[in-house]
């Protein structure tokens, strides 16, 4: 007798975090989310510091590349950040039971992620003079 059970589907959220430096983050900014083809999947507003974008479903193990960028905004004076993050979601499989591990990379290849629980990815910004 076969017997086969299939494997739950697991969802990862990918977070950023923004800082404003020379001010308080009072005004919102947009970042967006690019899959590994360049398509937009999501624009997401900051929620004070936090950006946090819907949960991407994952239902087979394999390495998943995901971008996020800020988009540029109209706000005088301001100096909005071009840095691009890369997420790599790695999904594997164990006891049959899907996992993942996120690693965030800036542009410049730096490792972006601070704390294995709680990625910190800093887009920052500054005010111009």
């Amino acid at each position: 007798m076969n017997t086969f059970s299939e494997i739950e589907p697991i969802k990862v959220s990918l977070e950023a975090y923004k800082s404003l430096m020379g001010r308080g983050l009072k005004i919102k900014f947009d970042f967006e989310l690019y899959d590994s083809t360049g398509q937009l999947l999501e624009t997401k507003m900051n929620d004070g510091s936090s950006i946090t974008f819907a949960s991407l479903n994952f239902d087979k193990a394999g390495i998943y590349t995901y971008t996020i960028k800020e988009k540029a905004g109209t706000e005088k004076g301001m100096s909005y950040d071009s840095k691009t993050v890369t997420a790599t979601i790695v999904i594997s499989e164990a006891d049959n039971k899907l996992e993942s591990t996120v690693t965030y990379t800036d542009d410049d290849g730096q490792n972006a992620q601070m704390n294995s629980s709680i990625p910190l990815v800093r887009l920052n910004q500054s005010r111009s003079r």
